[in-house]
């Protein structure tokens, strides 16, 4: 016979979140079987199934999305209270279980939703548009999106072990990742806020390699694993106005490391 131990234990898993500028109290979060959840002072429930991507403008924190698996997306202009303001992304087929979606941080009217193509509002959601006439990587859904803050014309998409680059806004791709011998799914990309050639990927897998940093769009590659443990890496980030300060997230912590140190 069992007793149930977890009374008033609050635990899910969270598989996006999202910050503003505008607002530094605020957190959206996609949660695992448990929709998706606002902290502003406190948390409370803004959306239902399995919570999914998300985002809040960088101009106006009452301005968020939310979205569901396979890549329903839905928007509020009240900070969370409806979820119904005009939102139009009706690509054709789905998504992955979870859809990438990026707000931009040069324009708080673009966003980015990956399918097969990556689809572009101009207009916070009221109309978007496929960037490019075909699928990036065929039929191959977008698992990463990633825009370059310094110059919205590069953008970055993870498909699989693969890494794309586009240097007009996405109209076409160059697979940036041929002479990056590790086949694990990329699960983050980073790009420098002020080089949108620098940037850094991280992988899943067991494979024993983690981090990989380019410094010229992807013609060449470092390996940064170091000393890193041997799981899944789920993403990375950089710190502005730093020395290159990277940040990795695994299953069991956050590393960093900068330009002055070896690992």
């Amino acid at each position: 016979s069992w007793t149930a131990r977890n009374d008033g234990m609050a635990i899910t898993q969270y598989y996006k979140i999202s910050t503003s500028p505008a607002n530094s109290n605020l957190t959206l979060a996609g949660a695992q079987d448990n929709g998706t959840h606002l902290k502003n002072n406190t948390w409370s429930r803004v959306g239902g199934g399995d919570g999914m991507d998300n985002g809040i403008s960088a101009s106006d924190a009452m301005v968020m999305y939310r979205s569901v698996y396979y890549g329903n997306f839905d928007k509020s202009v009240n900070g969370g209270s409806t979820f119904n303001a005009p939102f139009n992304l009706s690509p054709s087929g789905s998504g992955n279980w979870v859809t990438p979606f990026v707000v931009s941080v040069i324009n708080p009217n673009t966003l980015y939703a990956g399918f097969e193509k990556l689809w572009k509002s101009s207009n916070a959601g009221s109309s978007f548009s496929a960037t490019s006439s075909a699928g990036i990587w065929g039929s191959n859904k977008i698992d990463v999106i990633a825009e370059a803050p310094s110059n919205a014309s590069v953008l970055y998409v993870g498909i699989n072990q693969r890494v794309y680059r586009s240097i007009n806004g996405g109209g076409l791709w160059s697979h940036i990742t041929n002479n990056v011998a590790d086949q694990s799914t990329v699960t983050g990309i980073a790009v420098d806020p002020v080089n949108a050639d620098h940037i850094a990927i991280s992988k899943s897998g067991y494979s024993g390699n983690k981090v990989y940093e380019t410094y010229d769009g992807g013609n060449s590659w470092y390996n940064r694993t170091g000393s890193l443990p041997n799981i899944p890496a789920n993403c990375v980030a950089f710190e502005p106005g730093t020395n290159g300060l990277l940040y990795v997230g695994t299953d069991v912590g956050i590393y960093f490391r900068d330009a002055s140190m070896g690992d």
